[in-house]
């Protein structure tokens, strides 16, 4: 955290956590509300036989598969931004 850190009060799964952060209040709700949504989402798939510790653990394995996911498109973008600039200055 590169700035002061402000208190934040959000529920996921119906339980409150203060969540300490230098992101903005409106960054740190949209967060917990998407772990809420894929926490609830994990829940009627499994139709409520889930504990919550489980579901947290898939609900951070989702959130990683997509990052990575994004990271490995991002280096694919790059790459061929970077094939494309070679292009225009071989010419």
């Amino acid at each position: 955290m590169s700035a002061i850190a402000k208190k934040y009060h959000v529920r996921v799964l119906d339980q409150e956590y203060i969540i300490l952060s230098d992101e903005s209040q409106e960054h740190v709700l949209r967060v917990a509300t998407q772990v809420d949504q894929i926490m609830r989402d994990i829940a009627l798939k499994r139709r409520g036989t889930l504990d919550v510790k489980k579901s947290a653990v898939l609900a951070a394995l989702k959130l990683a598969s997509d990052v990575l996911k994004h990271e490995e498109q991002l280096d694919r973008y790059q790459k061929e931004h970077e094939r494309f600039i070679q292009l225009i200055d071989a010419q």
